[in-house]
């Protein structure tokens, strides 16, 4: 118990001294310099330090002082002075600070009773002021400029008291030449940091120096370290400054930095030294100091989390993160510093830890062990975004250190070679059953490319390097795992439907070509392979396991009714048809070429593929009406092509015709019975396509010139068909046959009739489409397309439902959120005025005055009114009475925004400018308004209106001013113009109604001394 009463006498003592020395009250009376309140405050606390001895050497000591003081006051000016204090005022603080931390690292033998900390509030708070005053007297005025920050731009605490280093901000930071006076405030503070963070010595000093003070201690041994020497001139010669460290003692300052580096958490060592690099509220940092920090920041980046680290604190803390903010950090992470020994050492690296960090963040979830949180998902979305721009910006490293490990174990089915052993590692021997890769390998392989691919928007680059070379594994994954209901059955679809809706319709058809042709492994070699197929895991997942060619065979075959039900999945109609179009193109040119790289079997399994899409995806691959044209011209080509051989045995025997009814003719030990079977059920293809094809007419009254030449080769077919053994074909063949004639017939009756009016309507259907199109550009391109229809007077938009629905169009542009868009839907309206004004001017300002449309739209519209009102020019009396009304309302009304009614009024004064004499019915009434709205709004943007308005109206009757404007209101103007300009609290304002004034001045002058005035120059009246 004595040993706690000693350290809290030992803790109240020193308390006691610091309360004394900073503690908060206000420079004694009689002391009006800082200099002297702090040697009042320095002479109290040598007196509480020394107060055990006896009064004698009390006395002794308080006379030094005084007379130091006064010696000091006679030696020194006052900012010398001052200097002088703050020396012996840090070692004052740093005595204080070194007593406490003793104290507290011995009581780490004395156990609080009641567990509490041994310091309070009020103690910490004296403690930080401690160190406050350490740091900025003792470090900061001793900084280059550029290096730490000054205190003018730091954060305060509230644990510190400020008082006394009040008013000293701004004069914190010079450039005093005393690197030993640095450095032995620096070792000092270094003292009261521990060896070892988890030991003893690790006290509430030690706790405040490294969260609030760590990179003023970092900024002051770098300049230690690394800063410019002190230089001299000697005889006309720089030389080095005595004062200046050696070159040892600049070792031991970066010895001490290192071991610094060292004890620091690493998030913590980034947070300083990007700091230091410095930030929009200090100078700039100087280059020795921008080059050591760059590399201490690349040694935390190349550490074992050092990728994380860097994300966790530039994204980390947001929700939401932005683009720009992740092109920043992807830079930084990209940009191979120069100490690496080589980029690909560095991409190494770097791609080692962004795939380990994707893989805690996968893991995390369901189905998937992990012992990490995902607490910050914006580092995710930052690590899928750096991969991506990896994969396009360097596509090399990205293959060999991003899409290696990723695809390695999808490439090992469904064989690998036995030649490469780095690839046989995983399993010995040829022993059937072997798993050579297993459910946890697969599952993190396609669920982190899942999230590289699905969750975020993915390049297609990356697509192009981890998804086309290993799609069909994927898809048979994806069947395997779906019949077997395990996890990553889904992960896998999601990942095919992405590269799908990406990659162009050519690259998908022969992906999908791939998996439905090339799915036999009965020709390839089995004397350097060992087969592998997919297996049920321990976990419920799958694995990847040897197994013999049989097994192989059977799990690598063509399944058509499951691709067929993974086709449906797609929901892409275009696609689908596009597929089933090259099928019956490919299966065409086999039956043709005779080809010989492809069984039996493999054709059977073509045939019935397409047999089995037009049975289940019927209505889905025909919604397009080329796609369904070409499909009959196909069968009705082969049809016909066969009808005019010789005869079917002929045909069998010698010719290898492209038909479907010999699409069986190749089978083994075929016959002529076999083939007349054939055509008897294959006959319901070509009634398929002609029943499409019929259907196809009776809905469509116009096709494609495409099309149309289709459907003319089609007809010359039917005729050969007139003739066909099966009456319902000829029948229908006949019927065809008409009906494609009276199309022809009809379309070119509509073209020879009505040219014009289809060149019209095409031209407006191709300027809706465009103004739908994604590139600004192309919208533009169709705003002035339409705006050329309705100037060049074109029928279709010249009145009626037309023109109101361009001009519909073109207010709804107005209100587009894109600048480009709007800004040429505005230039649009206003070139429109000239033939439609009282049209564009009513519907225009309707929409201006509705206060239930968004301000924003109606602010656009006001300036789309605006430069209407000035293309009008002196027509704009013709539309007066639509302007007016709209804007009068607006005006008038006391809950329209203050931006609202100042748009109005530029509005008026833009038309009182334009064409004064247009509106003269109605300028009493202006100007009565505008006066009132002087009188009574104080709303400054709109009092700056008013004034510009009634200038306006002076400027655009200029001469006429005197007999115009309206006379009852002239004087009341002049007065409020006077009093404006006086008292006005807007500068603007008085500036505008001092200019108004000066214009009516010389107006009246020129009608009083006309004469006078004519005979001089413009602008110069002389007056006696």
């Amino acid at each position: 118990m004595s040993a706690v009463n000693d350290f809290r006498g030992d803790i109240d003592r020193l308390i006691g001294q610091a309360e004394g020395l900073v503690g908060k009250r206000t420079v004694e009376l009689g002391h009006p310099t800082l200099a002297q309140g702090l040697e009042e405050r320095l002479q109290k606390y040598t007196l509480e330090r020394d107060k055990d001895k006896d009064a004698y050497n009390a006395l002794q000591q308080f006379q030094q002082l005084s007379v130091s003081a006064e010696g000091t006051e006679q030696r020194y000016n006052d900012s010398e002075r001052l200097a002088n204090v703050k020396v012996r005022f840090v070692d004052a603080c740093l005595q204080l600070l070194e007593d406490f931390q003793h104290v507290l690292v011995n009581q780490s033998a004395v156990d609080q009773p009641d567990g509490k900390s041994p310091l309070g509030v009020r103690d910490i708070r004296l403690v930080s002021t401690l160190i406050e005053i350490v740091i900025s007297w003792g470090i900061l005025p001793y900084l280059i400029p550029g290096v730490g920050m000054d205190l003018a731009h730091r954060s305060k605490s509230g644990y510190v008291d400020y008082d006394i280093i009040q008013g000293q901000e701004g004069k914190t930071q010079s450039t005093i030449a005393e690197p030993r006076r640095l450095q032995a405030v620096l070792n000092t503070l270094l003292s009261l940091l521990p060896d070892n963070f988890a030991d003893s010595a690790y006290t509430h000093i030690s706790h405040i120096l490294i969260n609030r003070n760590l990179m003023d201690i970092y900024a002051a041994l770098l300049q230690l370290a690394y800063g410019p020497r002190l230089k001299i001139s000697n005889e006309g010669e720089q030389v080095t400054s005595a004062r200046d460290l050696t070159d040892e003692e600049r070792a031991q300052s970066s010895n001490k930095l290192e071991r610094c580096f060292e004890k620091i958490e690493p998030i913590r060592n980034l947070e300083v030294f990007t700091q230091l690099l410095g930030n929009k509220d200090k100078a700039p940092a100087p280059k020795w100091l921008r080059v050591s920090c760059g590399r201490y920041l690349t040694r935390i980046l190349l550490g074992p989390e050092g990728i994380r680290l860097v994300l966790e604190f530039m994204v980390g803390q947001h929700e939401d993160v932005t683009t720009p903010d992740l092109e920043k950090v992807t830079k930084l992470i990209l940009s191979v510093p120069q100490q690496v020994e080589s980029a690909e050492t560095y991409f190494s690296n770097v791609c080692s830890q962004l795939l380990s960090i994707l893989a805690s963040y996968v893991q995390s979830q369901p189905n998937a062990p992990s012992s990490i949180s995902t607490r910050h998902p914006s580092v995710r979305t930052a690590v899928v975004y750096i991969v991506n721009r990896m994969a396009e910006i360097h596509a090399r490293h990205s293959e060999k250190f991003i899409k290696r490990p990723l695809t390695d174990a999808l490439l090992d089915w469904p064989y690998k070679s036995k030649d490469m052993p780095s690839q046989v590692s995983n399993f010995i021997g040829t022993v059937h059953g072997t798993v050579v890769r297993s459910e946890q390998e697969l599952s993190l392989a396609i669920l982190q490319m899942h999230a590289l691919l699905v969750d975020t928007y993915a390049l297609p680059q990356l697509f192009a390097q981890l998804v086309k070379p290993t799609f069909s594994t994927l898809y048979h994954l994806y069947k395997f795992s779906d019949t077997s209901k395990t996890h990553i059955a889904r992960p896998t679809l999601e990942i095919l439907h992405a590269y799908i809706l990406q990659a162009e319709y050519k690259e998908i058809v022969l992906m999908l070509r791939s998996v439905a042709i090339t799915s036999d492994v009965s020709y390839a070699s089995t004397t350097s392979t060992q087969w592998t197929c997919f297996g049920a895991g321990d976990e419920g997942g799958v694995n990847i396991r040897t197994c013999s060619h049989e097994e192989a065979e059977n799990q690598y075959s063509f399944d058509v009714l499951g691709f067929v039900d993974f086709l449906k999945t797609i929901q892409n109609s275009s696609l689908l048809g596009d597929f089933f179009l090259h099928m019956l193109a490919e299966y065409s040119s086999l039956e043709k070429e005779g080809s010989r790289t492809f069984s039996p079997m493999q054709m059977v399994s073509i045939l019935n593929l397409i047999l089995t899409m037009l049975d289940k995806l019927g209505p889905e691959i025909f919604q397009n009406t080329t796609q369904i044209i070409m499909f009959a011209h196909g069968v009705i080509e082969a049809y016909a092509e066969a009808r005019r051989q010789p005869s079917m045995a002929e045909a069998s025997a010698g010719n290898k015709s492209t038909d479907y009814q010999h699409i069986v003719d190749k089978r083994p030990e075929s016959t002529l019975e076999d083939d007349l079977e054939s055509l008897q059920e294959n006959t319901e293809m070509l009634f398929l396509a002609m029943n499409l094809l019929s259907t196809l007419l009776q809905e469509h009254e116009s096709f494609s010139a495409q099309e149309a030449q289709v459907l003319r080769a089609i007809a010359s077919n039917l005729v050969t068909l007139f003739e066909y053994p099966a009456p319902e074909i000829s029948g229908m063949a006949r019927g065809l046959k008409i009906a494609i004639a009276n199309q022809q017939a009809s379309a070119q009756a509509r073209n020879e009739q009505d040219e014009q009016a289809h060149s019209s309507l095409q031209t407006y259907q191709e300027a809706l489409k465009a103004i739908q199109d994604n590139l600004l550009p192309v919208r533009a391109h169709g705003i002035g397309m339409l705006k050329e229809m309705v100037l060049a007077k074109d029928p279709l938009v010249t009145d009626g439902a037309g023109l109101d629905h361009v001009l519909d169009l073109f207010t709804q542009l107005v209100q587009d959120e894109d600048s480009f868009i709007y800004l040429n839907a505005v230039k649009g309206l206003s070139a429109l005025t000239d033939i439609h004004g009282n049209r564009i001017i009513h519907k225009l300002a309707t929409f201006y005055a509705d206060a239930t449309q968004h301000l924003d739209n109606r602010l656009r519209v006001g300036e789309a009114l605006l430069q209407t009102v000035q293309r009008a020019g002196d027509a704009l009396s013709k539309y007066a009475d639509e302007l007016l009304r709209p804007l009068t309302k607006v005006l008038s009304s006391t809950k329209e925004p203050s931006p609202m009614r100042a748009s109005a009024l530029s509005i008026l004064g833009t038309a009182c400018e334009t064409c004064p004499i247009g509106i003269y019915s109605h300028l009493h009434d202006i100007v009565d308004l505008t006066l009132a709205i002087l009188d009574l709004d104080q709303t400054t943007e709109v009092r700056r209106a008013a004034t510009v308005l009634i200038a306006s109206l002076i400027g655009g009757l200029n001469q006429q001013t005197l007999f115009d404007f309206p006379s009852d209101l002239l004087k009341a103007t002049y007065r409020r113009l006077k009093f404006i300009e006086e008292t006005d609290l807007d500068e603007l304002t008085r500036q505008h109604a001092r200019t108004t004034l000066a214009d009516l001045d010389t107006i009246v002058r020129g009608q009083l001394f006309k004469e006078q005035y004519a005979q001089n120059k413009p602008g110069i009246i002389e007056l006696d």
